[in-house]
Order: C-alpha cells, then sequence, then structure tokens
C-alpha cells in the first residue's frame, strides 16, 4: 500500500488507511499487508545554519491506523524511505553541486533537520552540528545506535567530521535502529543498549602530596 503521495497531514487520515486496510483485509488471506509512506519534503526544509522539525505523519498515521481498523496487527508491516522522501532521481548528466552540512535525526513523532553554515571549514560547521543534534531534546542517547555513537564522537571532538555519504549513512542507521526499536515495542521486545565510547582521562603518574 504506498501512500507515498497521500495527504497524511489532513484531518481523518487515519481513519482513511484503517478503511482501505480492513477492505484489504477482507479481500484475501495476506499474508503481509505493508504499508508505505513518506511526508518528508523533497526539499531541505532547513535554512543556513538553522533547524526545523518535520513531524513523522507516516508513522503517527500508521500507529492510529493500527488502533482504528480490525486487521490483526500482526499482519500490518510498516516501511518508509528512512529520513528522507519517496522521490528519489538521480541527475544523468551535471556536475554536483556543494554538499549541505547537515544531519537528519527521526525522533519519536518527529525528524528535526539541523544544518550548519555554508562557510568555514566543514570538520568544524559538522562538529557544531552534532554538538546540535546531542543537546537537543530528540536524542536518544550515545547507546541507542552505533550512528547515535559516531554523531557524539564528532561533537566531542573524538572523531573526525566525516563525509557527506557517511552523514547519511548515521541519519539511516539512527532511523532503522528507532524504527526497529519502537515497532519491538508494539510487541513488548526490548533491545540492549549498544557500546558506548568513553573519553579517555590520563592518570597523573605520581601522586598528589597531602598537606
Amino acid at each position: 500500500m504506498d501512500f507515498t503521495k497521500a495527504p497524511l497531514s489532513i484531518e481523518g487520515a487515519s481513519g482513511s488507511v484503517a478503511g482501505v486496510f480492513d477492505t484489504l483485509g477482507s479481500a484475501a488471506q495476506w499474508a503481509r499487508i505493508i504499508f508505505q509512506a513518506s511526508s518528508f519534503p523533497s526539499k531541505n526544509p532547513a535554512e543556513s545554519d538553522g533547524k526545523c522539525e518535520i513531524p513523522r505523519h507516516e508513522w503517527n498515521v500508521f500507529l492510529a491506523a493500527l488502533k482504528e481498523c480490525s486487521v490483526e496487527p500482526n499482519i500490518i508491516g510498516y516501511g518508509d524511505f528512512g529520513a528522507d522522501h519517496g522521490e528519489i532521481r538521480f541527475k544523468r548528466k551535471g556536475g554536483g553541486s556543494a554538499p549541505i552540512r547537515h544531519i537528519r535525526y527521526t525522533g519519536k513523532r518527529t525528524t528535526i533537520v539541523i544544518r550548519g553554515k555554508e562557510t568555514g571549514k566543514q570538520s568544524d560547521v559538522m562538529k557544531t552540528v552534532c554538538e546540535r543534534v546531542i543537546n537537543s531534546r530528540e536524542f536518544a542517547g550515545q547507546a541507542y545506535s552505533y550512528a547515535d555513537d559516531m554523531i557524539w564522537r564528532v561533537a566531542k571532538g573524538l572523531s573526525n567530521a566525516g563525509t557527506p555519504s557517511m552523514w547519511r549513512e548515521w541519519n539511516m542507521a539512527h532511523h532503522l535502529s528507532q524504527v526497529v526499536k519502537d515497532l519491538g515495542a508494539l510487541s513488548d521486545v526490548r533491545f540492549a543498549e549498544g557500546p558506548v565510547s568513553r573519553i579517555v582521562e590520563q592518570f597523573p603518574l605520581f601522586a598528589e602530596p597531602v598537606e
């Protein structure tokens, strides 16, 4: 069920989706009904050195439709496009533009987009971006996924700022962790926390004299 271009932000969208679930559920004995959607804008919505929050309408509507329909929840699956939109197009010709220095971080109900300055050294700009991510209310914690640990490491100056392809990897790795853990919570499945990096401290060679 592809709801990629459906207006999921309008009132009553979950009821419409639940109605489709019920219609399909009564039509045949499906092994699985997969809901797929995205409400992420096609263009980066954050201004330079800015931040914006994008409601996860696809996830919120999915949860509401599960409660409203009569189909068994274990038959209905969830899918999206990560912290991105569903219109994936690659240009055949033309040169590439400068990468947008930003992180897309998926939270429980919203995705935050934190964008750095267009000027300045990339490593410094992305370090600041990562600092803003870990200081945001959406940050799930350093142990949430390896991507969260990497974002934390960059923010603390323990790792370099990476490349645009690495930023996209962190976006997606955290997003997948968020979705899988949220789906697991619906079935009372819990996940162990991952390993985290620590800031190493050098102990003094000689004990301080006691006065």
